[in-house]
């Protein structure tokens, strides 16, 4: 375990110096980035690492034209990637490479404090997918961009989701982004949306088996799927969900109070119906696994593309506040809480992720 705190320190050292700096530190956080790059690249361990390595050959030894009709139920585009792979270590490492290049660049972009941002990506959601359900790390980091540059390009927004979907169908959930209101509603309206998510979970089974007959047979299928693998399961872990509900109140009441998360960068400003948006939609991400409390796979996997949502929002309110030492005082919280989490979690999957093991060292 005590690699995965060296790193943390690491990032959380960088982001430090990146604030007293006052500025986004280009070469910093590059290096930081390389350091993912080779930790997760050349791993030999993390969750389904040994699945993958199980199911390498047989999709290696496929054929392009099997890729919507696959031995194994893989996306397409993953499927070609392990058909142009000449082994399952460069398999790994180029995955690695594309899915945290691709996020990096969409954190330096749009975070005004990305070491900060990448603090708590990697204390929250990296080890599980960057470093384990890796389809879902390459989809996520499509899906982060596509959030974004739909300000600009909705066409090509749509394109990056599309290639999020065919690395993992979990994606098409990123869809709702284009339907999500772009404005604020009362405290109470969030809270009583809330409750009433929880008093109805329990019709959710019926909802579902009235749709799951209407979605496209790749996606029908996979909850199928789950449905019958994961009967009896719980999804929801209720300390985690009232600690984002929390950040979500912490969000909300700074908002008001500064009427915007928006933020200069290169003289221009980001429109705070966006920030609107986005703390939207980590709304979303904490109540879907109380509506599919019974799906595991479908709750946690589909609110991950919203609930990581506050490694954008933290740092932007962050920005805002005027003294410096408010600032170092919430980045300090929220590394502790991060930091406990990320702990809790290498103690729960040990077994996949400690020892660590690298193919360089």
């Amino acid at each position: 375990m005590v690699i995965y705190i060296i790193i943390f320190l690491l990032i959380l050292c960088s982001s430090i110096f990146e604030l007293l700096k006052g500025r986004k530190l280009f070469g910093l956080f590059i290096v930081n980035v390389v350091v993912l790059v080779f930790f997760v690249g050349f791993r030999q361990c993390g969750a389904d690492f040994s699945a993958y390595t199980e199911y390498f050959p047989i999709m290696h030894n496929s054929q392009i034209s099997e890729i919507f009709t696959p031995k194994i139920s893989m996306e397409p585009l993953f499927i070609i990637l392990n058909i142009f792979s000449p082994s399952f270590e460069f398999l790994i490492f180029i995955v690695s490479v594309l899915s945290i290049i691709l996020l990096a660049v969409v954190l330096y972009k749009y975070s005004p404090y990305p070491l900060f941002s990448l603090l708590l990506l990697f204390s929250g959601i990296f080890l599980l997918t960057y470093m384990g359900q890796i389809r879902q790390g390459l989809a996520l980091s499509f899906v982060m961009g596509a959030f974004f540059i739909s300000q600009k390009n909705i066409v090509v927004s749509c394109i990056f989701i599309l290639f999020a979907i065919l690395f993992h169908y979990s994606a098409l959930i990123a869809f709702l982004f284009f339907i999500v209101p772009s404005k604020i509603y009362t405290y109470k309206k969030y809270i009583l949306s809330f409750v009433c998510i929880v008093v109805l979970a329990p019709m959710s089974k019926y909802l579902l088996a009235q749709v799951i007959d209407f979605l496209p047979s790749f996606a029908g299928n996979k909850l199928y799927l789950y449905i019958k693998v994961e009967k009896g399961s719980s999804a929801i872990s209720l300390p985690l969900s009232l600690y984002r509900l929390c950040v979500f109140s912490i969000l909300y009441f700074l908002l008001l109070k500064k009427q915007s998360f928006f933020y200069r960068r290169n003289g221009t400003k980001i429109r705070k119906k966006m920030d609107y948006k986005l703390l939207n939609l980590y709304f979303i991400g904490i109540c879907i696994p109380f509506f599919f409390y019974f799906l595991p796979q479908i709750s946690g996997r589909g609110f991950m593309y919203f609930s990581c949502l506050d490694v954008f929002l933290i740092p932007m309110c962050i920005y805002n506040l005027r003294i410096k030492i408010n600032k170092i005082l919430i980045i300090s919280v929220f590394s502790i809480i991060g930091l406990l989490l990320m702990v809790k979690f290498l103690n729960n999957f040990s077994s996949v992720y400690i020892p660590y093991t690298n193919v360089l060292f």
